[in-house]
């Protein structure tokens, strides 16, 4: 009998802001440099940009991009 490791979830962004605030879950597969902001306070800003279209970090300009590039990453055991 197989066992199954993974699935993936989708959630909205909002929800997951709220899990890497409150330090449940982290999200290494950002692959850019934060410096040494904490995780929470650099999606906050990723999330202003799409707000803004100034873009800061990489070329995500909408909150549906980012809910995508979430949606293609988030796996959970």
């Amino acid at each position: 009998m197989q066992t199954q490791l993974y699935s993936v979830n989708q959630h909205l962004i909002e929800t997951l802001l709220v899990w890497v605030k409150s330090g449940e879950i982290a999200i290494p597969e950002i692959n850019i440099q934060i410096e040494n902001k904490a995780l929470g306070k650099y999606l906050s800003e990723v999330q202003q940009q799409c707000v803004t279209n100034e873009l800061v970090y990489g070329g995500i300009t909408t909150l549906s991009e980012l809910n995508q590039k979430f949606d293609s990453t988030l796996l959970t055991t």
